[in-house]
Parts: structure tokens; sequence; C-alpha cells
């Protein structure tokens, strides 16, 4: 698993647009378009994870950044002898994971 990603570096952030209808835009600090999520219906639930979604998606890359370095100083830990790899396997296996569906690598 390499380290380099292909996605636009972060941070990025969530600003409110108004003129296409009730959207919110994930942009990069420099004002690069990432993403649109819409604000679909009137409900104030609905708006309500709408905003959560675009949250979500404006801290991916530092969601991603903190899943690499955690894994990486899992396996060292392990590598080191100073933890027993069976008590981390499945947190290191969903750090994989999530890490491989983020980037697009396949081990």
């Amino acid at each position: 698993m390499g380290n380099h990603s292909k996605h636009t570096a972060g941070p990025w952030r969530v600003q409110t647009q108004a003129s296409h209808g009730p959207c919110l835009n994930v942009t990069t600090e420099r004002g690069l378009f990432i993403a649109a999520v819409h604000e679909e219906g009137f409900r104030q639930e609905t708006r309500n994870e709408s905003r959560a979604n675009a949250r979500l998606i404006g801290a991916a890359p530092a969601l991603l950044d903190a899943a690499q370095h955690a894994l990486a100083r899992l396996e060292l830990e392990v590598r080191e002898g100073r933890v027993d790899p069976a008590d981390y396997a499945i947190t290191m296996g969903k750090l994989r994971d999530a890490i491989s569906e983020a980037t697009g690598e396949q081990e």
C-alpha cells in the first residue's frame, strides 16, 4: 500500500451555495471545486443529513491521512513486538479496507 494519493490535496472545506438551489459545495482552500451536496427536500432532518454528508466529504483528506498514520503506527508496534498482532487484527483490517477504498488501491 502506497502513501501517495491521487486525490486533490486537502484541506477541503464546505461552503453554502444558494445560486442553484440549496447546495453545499466542497472546495479546496484555493476554491477548486470538489463536490456538491444538494439539500434535498424541505424537512429539517433531510437538510441535516445533507449537511452531515458534506462535512464527511470535506473531512475525507484528513480522515485518510489519519487512517494511514494510525495503520503505519500499529504496523510498527507489531513489527517491533510491542503489541500482539491478534489484539489489533480487526482494527488493522478495517484501516486497510478503508484506505484501499479511499485510494482505489487493491492489495
